[in-house]
Formats: structure tokens, C-alpha cells, sequence
């Protein structure tokens, strides 16, 4: 990469320099002489610090119209547009506009603009030298052919595409594009060496396989944007009554008008749903008292109940009756929902799933919802999980729950089981006792 600049206009060497060494397969994609390149790569695999740094190349060496398109202009804002102001902040030629998230270079006269995708219509009009388009897989399948193409045409400009891939969508077909002018690469998170690798190890333990593979390995799968997988699998059986002695957990999904209150019993031993029930604008006195019948009816079945917002109340109400609650580490009652807790708790559903860890019966709004289910990046470039829109997810995290119920009783049945074995050897001279934690498994397999 070039690090001085040749005004075009008065001959004077600017002295540019660009703080900035490439990696050898960044390099790569970089000395490509192809028009068109689709570089599919892992999460933190460096793909938007590379395009930053090729694009404010280009745009001083070749002057002209350059865009950054991200997926959103939230996205585009604060993370491509803050890291762009931070690459040429020590350079005085550079002009910043923050309405319009342009930055124009006086000396050489070139323009570098920062777009989103999810406005349209503020992506037509003008011709363009230079196109990044940053998380392509998550742009609508029209934006390129439609809008963004045609504005390369008079000046033969380039385009590069950078993203993880978000199953086998438009950008699948580019880059399996078999055209002189294409060129793709294929690069994991491992191709960084600016990443530890107990870090992505880390990932593979803490995120359902298809979602690693597809966020670290950047492999394209089929039916990706789902959640969750394996959901036929786990459809079998019927509901059933409670059996004598049997622990049950449930998990209450709270609403009160929009949405539905749906509460889930599971079997902790067979790991089933036994029970389900769904309603809709029922007040809250109401709705207390079923969740306390279908409680004591499945043998005082611990609630894992969603606390946050209207559900705080209803779940300290619940705690003065005669009912048994889930309570946080905070040691209040009920499940608070964040971005991080969401995360977890439906990340840890998506592997019961995928492991057929639980199962349940062929109830269509259940099955409907899981499998609509799906995933988005945040602004900064986190997980996020919802139901599509003007869709519901109410017996998502009904189950949800009701699963982190389950596995939290066996992680204290466990430990338990530990301590009360310790105990016992010590009692008898034993020595070392039994492996605990082999005993548990053997008895409770999957978790």
C-alpha cells in the first residue's frame, strides 16, 4: 500500500501517510487486480479495518467518489464512520461532515461517504469510482443489482464486499460468481493473528455449533438464519399429566395486552414438555392465579418467571404466595431480560435443541416460533435475537425459561450430589470418593 500522495491538481508530494500494516491475506485481497472482490470472513477477522484502509488508499491515489455502504446508517455511524474520522485525524487536508457522514479531502479532491442500506432511497443519484459494501449478508438481496451496480458503470468503478456470511443469499451467489472480473477469498477468525485462539475456543463452547461455524469458521449454511436447529427432531410425544413425586420447572413468558403470557412445564427427569398453556388480555389477578393452579397442580413446579418491566411486580406478588420461584443471582425472584441475558438464555435453548436435549410435543404456535426464529448483528456487531417482525415469540421464551430452570436445578443437584459424596468419604475414611460429576452424568445425560 502506498503511503504518499501526488496532488492531482498542483504536483506537490502531500506526504500522506496511512497508519497501517496489512496481514499477508489482507494484503491479498488488497493486490488483487480484480474489479469485483467478495471477501467472506470470520467475526474480528479484520475485514473492516481492511477495507477502511483500502478505500482511503484508493481514494487518494485514484481521487473521485467513494462510499462505505453498511447495513444501516446506525451501523455505518458509529462504527465505520468513528473509525474512519480516527485512521485521518493527522492529516489537516481532510474535512469532516457529520450530517452527512462525509469526509473530502481538499488537496486531492476525493470524497469518502458513509451510507446505510435500510434507507433506499438516499442511495441513488450519484456515480461512484470506488464501492465498500461492510456486512454484505445482511443488506436486501436488490441493493446491489438495483442501486449500487449501475452507479459504478460510467467510471468502471470497483466494488468489495466484506462480511460473514448469513446463509446462502445473494452474496453466496457472488461469491461463487464465476466471471474474470470476480475474484472471492474465504478466510475464519483464526486467520487473525491479533485474536487469541483460547478466545475462539472459548466461542465453540459457549455457541450452538451452526452459529459458530457460521460467525467464526464463515462457512455458508443452509437455512442459516434460523436459530434453532433440529426442531423436527425434538417434536415428539403428547402432553401429559403430572406424575407423583416428579420434579417439574415452568417457565412464564408475562404479557398483558399485544403479546401472549404463555406458561411451559418441563419433566426434569424425561426432559419433556408436559404442559403448555397460552392467553391473552387476561388482568394481571387473573393471571397470577393460573400460573399458581398449573404450578401446584404439576407438584408445586418451581416458575421461572420473565421479571422485567411489568413482569417485577406480578413476580414479588407470586413470591408472597404459596408458589416456588427461580430466584436471581441478585437474590430477587424472576429472570430479568437484557441483551446479554437474552443472548445466553436463547443460545442455551438453541443447544438443547440442536442436541435434542429436550423435546416436546407437535403444538403448532410453538413449533411456528421456532422455527421463525431468527438472529441480527447489533450497531455493534453483537448477536441479537427476536422473533420476525410483527411476529411473536412468546412461547420461545416460555420454553426458554422453563429449560434454564431445568438446567440450574441439576447444576445444584450436582454440586449437591458433590458435596454430600465428599462428605460421606470423609465420614468413612475413604478416602477420595466417587467422581460425582461422572455419577451425575451418567444419570442425567446432556447437560
Amino acid at each position: 500500500m502506498k503511503n504518499t500522495l501526488i496532488s492531482p491538481t498542483s504536483g506537490k508530494n502531500l506526504n500522506v501517510k496511512i497508519p497501517y500494516k496489512p496481514q499477508p491475506y489482507q494484503q491479498e485481497i488488497e493486490d488483487s487486480p480484480a474489479r469485483f472482490k467478495v471477501a467472506i470472513m470470520g467475526r474480528r477477522a479484520g475485514k473492516t479495518e481492511m477495507a477502511l484502509n483500502l478505500v482511503i488508499d484508493r481514494a487518494m491515489h485514484n481521487p473521485g467518489r467513494f462510499w462505505i455502504v453498511a447495513p444501516s446508517y446506525r451501523q455505518g455511524k458509529s462504527i465505520i464512520w468513528n473509525r474512519l474520522k480516527s485512521l485521518v485525524k493527522n492529516d489537516p487536508y481532510w474535512e469532516f461532515n457529520e450530517s452527512e457522514l462525509s469526509a473530502k479531502h481538499k488537496a486531492a479532491n476525493t470524497c469518502i461517504e458513509i451510507k446505510g442500506a435500510d434507507n433506499e432511497d438516499n442511495l441513488k443519484g450519484v456515480g461512484l469510482n470506488g464501492l465498500i459494501m461492510d456486512e454484505a449478508a445482511f443488506v436486501k438481496a436488490n441493493v446491489w443489482p438495483e442501486i449500487l451496480r449501475p452507479m459504478l458503470a460510467d467510471s468502471r468503478g470497483w466494488a468489495l464486499f466484506i462480511s460473514t456470511p448469513k446463509g446462502r443469499n445473494w452474496l453466496y451467489d457472488l461469491y461463487t460468481k464465476s466471471d474474470p472480473e470476480w475474484h472471492s477469498w474465504h478466510y475464519p477468525t483464526s486467520i487473525n493473528k491479533y485474536i487469541s485462539k483460547d478466545e475462539i475456543e472459548q466461542a465453540k463452547k459457549d455457541m450452538p455449533e451452526h452459529l459458530y461455524l457460521q460467525e467464526f469458521e464463515a462457512r455458508f449454511l443452509d437455512d442459516s438464519s434460523s436459530v434453532f436447529k433440529g426442531v423436527k427432531t425434538c417434536t415428539v410425544g403428547e402432553l401429559t399429566p403430572p406424575v407423583a413425586g416428579r420434579l417439574y420447572v415452568m417457565g412464564v413468558d408475562l404479557a398483558r395486552y399485544m403479546d401472549f403470557t404463555v406458561l411451559t412445564v418441563i419433566d426434569s427427569v424425561t426432559r419433556a414438555v408436559v404442559a403448555l398453556e397460552r392467553f391473552q388480555d387476561i388482568k394481571w389477578t387473573e393471571q397470577k392465579l393460573r400460573i399458581q393452579s398449573l404450578a401446584a397442580r404439576y407438584n408445586n413446579a418451581m416458575c421461572v418467571i420473565d421479571s422485567t418491566g411489568v413482569g417485577d411486580p406480578i413476580t414479588e406478588d407470586l413470591a408472597n404466595s404459596n408458589i416456588s420461584l427461580f430466584y436471581g443471582d441478585d437474590g430477587k425472584p424472576g429472570f430479568k431480560f437484557t441483551n446479554e441475558s437474552k443472548t445466553q438464555l436463547i443460545e442455551q435453548l438453541a443447544i438443547a435443541i440442536e442436541q435434542r436435549q429436550i423435546t416436546f410435543p407437535a403444538i403448532d404456535v410453538l413449533i411456528n416460533e421456532l422455527m421463525d426464529y431468527e438472529y441480527s448483528l447489533t450497531v455493534g456487531g453483537r448477536v441479537q435475537y427476536s422473533a420476525p417482525s410483527g411476529r411473536n415469540d412468546d412461547c420461545v421464551c416460555s420454553l426458554a425459561l422453563a429449560v434454564w430452570g431445568i438446567r440450574r436445578q441439576l447444576h445444584e443437584a450436582q454440586v449437591m450430589i458433590e458435596r454430600d459424596k465428599v462428605i460421606d468419604a470423609d465420614r468413612q475414611g475413604r478416602g477420595e470418593a466417587v467422581n460425582p460429576i461422572e455419577e451425575f452424568e451418567t444419570q442425567y445425560t446432556g447437560y
